[in-house]
């Protein structure tokens, strides 16, 4: 329920792929080390000590994994850019 309003349990959403590193704010599902395939708000992007791009994520409310439980994730991760969000109907 992390990302809730913006997306609810069983909602769908379409993809493209990432040309380059995704603008902080953008919507992104990314394969984490430790929770799986996830869809997360992009909170903060930065060049990492070897150059590689590092992204910092974060839901939409409190609720589910904080920010600094999702720490920090490879840019590499990122499975692709939500580009459009369709509800599940209720």
């Amino acid at each position: 329920d992390s990302m809730v309003p913006v997306l609810r349990d069983g909602d769908f959403v379409l993809t493209r792929r990432a040309f380059g590193v995704p603008k902080v704010g953008s919507l992104v599902v990314v394969n984490h080390p430790d929770f799986g395939v996830v869809v997360k708000r992009v909170s903060s992007a930065r060049k990492g000590s070897e150059g590689e791009w590092r992204l910092g994520l974060k839901g939409e409310n409190n609720a589910g994994v904080s920010s600094q439980e999702l720490g920090e994730i490879p840019a590499s991760e990122v499975r692709g850019v939500v580009w459009w969000k369709v509800h599940r109907s209720k």
